[in-house]
């Protein structure tokens, strides 16, 4: 018996015919986890729904007339573009500023339009201020990237300059010449 040989056109045609069976299984298993994670939101939304029913059924309950009129929209998590963003804009704007020593409300100024932040109130944005920009600074001081200047201008009291990192040959010759 002598073996028969698969003429090429037919073989492309085999060829492309499996792949095209691959790419519909990858469709089909895409579109199954596409309808999970459309039935996980689903019951996330519900979830979400009755806690804000009850939230707000709590809150009309409340003597503060203020708290029940006054309704806002916080988008948790999403502030700055993913965790660490801010760190990172701080590290880039002390960076570019270097030598230039910026105040912690210059970086806030350049930080609001940069983030899309909103404030309702001047004290929003002290709050603001304190527990994140400067808390990011104070990060950045602890891991010697930035340095806290002392200074006397008006009102001013602190101005915020980057530490230049020393590169390997730098950091050799800089041995060196202490030992010497």
């Amino acid at each position: 018996m002598s073996r028969q040989q698969t003429p090429p056109d037919i073989k492309w045609l085999l060829n492309e015919l499996a792949a095209a069976r691959g790419e519909l299984d990858r469709i089909a298993s895409d579109l199954e986890k596409a309808h999970a994670h459309l039935r996980r939101l689903e019951e996330a939304r519900g979830r979400h729904l009755a806690l804000c029913v009850s939230l707000e059924k709590a809150l009309s309950l409340s003597s503060v007339v203020w708290l029940r009129t006054d309704t806002f929209v916080v988008k948790a998590h999403k502030k700055y573009g993913g965790r660490g963003n801010l760190r990172q804009w701080l590290k880039a704007a002390l960076t570019e500023a270097y030598p230039h020593a910026p105040t912690g409300l210059e970086l806030l100024q350049r930080a609001v339009p940069e983030f899309g932040i909103e404030f309702t109130s001047p004290g929003a944005r002290a709050a603001y201020y304190r527990n994140t920009v400067h808390r990011q600074l104070y990060h950045l001081a602890e891991q010697g990237l930035a340095e806290r200047v002392a200074v006397q201008e008006g009102a001013i009291r602190v101005r915020w300059r980057w530490v230049p990192q020393l590169t390997l040959a730098e950091l050799k010759a800089k041995h060196l010449e202490d030992l010497s």
